[in-house]
C-alpha cells in the first residue's frame, strides 16, 4: 500500500477579505487529508505607533498590543471554526500568533520554524505606487521564503 504524502501548509492570515479568499481557495482546491495546517498571524500595532513623533507611554503601548492580540485570537477562532466546518480534524490544525513590526519577516521565520512546505496568503492589492513605497508583505514573503508561496487575489466574478 502506498503511503499518502502529507504536507505542512502555512495559512498566513489577517482580518482582510483577501485572507478569507486565500483560506477558501486552500479548502476547495488544495487541501489533502492528513495535511497539517498551521494558521499564522502577525500581531501588528496600529499605524500611529510606527511614527517617530508619536509619543506613547509604555502602558498605552502595552494596551495596544493587548487589543491587537485579542483581535488575533478572535481571527484565529474564526479560521479554526471554518476549517473544522470543512471536515478538517482539530488534530491537524495548529496556530501561531506572533508579534512583529515587519509581518513579512515574521511570516518567513514561522515558515522556517514549522518547516512548512507551502505558504498560502491573500493579497491586499495595494496600488503600484503604495506597494513601491511601503513594500508588500506578500512580495517580501515571495522573495525570502525557501518554499512555494501561493498569493491568492480576490476572485473575479
Amino acid at each position: 500500500m502506498t503511503e499518502l504524502h502529507t504536507s505542512v501548509v502555512l495559512l498566513s492570515v489577517d482580518s482582510s477579505q483577501q485572507s478569507h479568499y486565500a483560506v477558501d481557495y486552500y479548502l476547495h482546491n488544495l487541501h489533502r487529508p492528513g495535511n497539517t495546517i498551521v494558521i499564522s498571524h502577525c500581531v501588528e500595532l496600529p499605524e500611529n505607533v510606527h511614527r517617530r513623533d508619536a509619543l506613547m507611554s509604555p502602558a498605552i503601548l502595552l494596551e495596544a498590543w493587548r487589543e491587537e492580540e485579542n483581535e488575533s485570537k478572535v481571527l484565529e477562532s474564526k479560521i479554526v471554526s471554518l476549517l473544522l466546518e470543512n471536515g478538517i480534524p482539530l488534530s491537524d490544525i495548529s496556530t501561531r500568533i506572533e508579534r512583529g513590526l515587519k509581518p513579512g519577516r515574521v511570516i518567513v521565520d514561522v515558515i522556517d520554524d514549522v518547516r512548512a512546505e507551502l505558504v498560502i496568503m491573500g493579497s491586499r492589492g495595494l496600488g503600484t505606487l503604495r506597494r513601491t513605497i511601503l513594500g508588500s508583505v506578500s512580495d517580501y514573503v515571495l522573495h525570502h521564503s525557501n518554499v512555494p508561496v501561493l498569493v491568492v487575489h480576490r476572485p473575479t466574478k
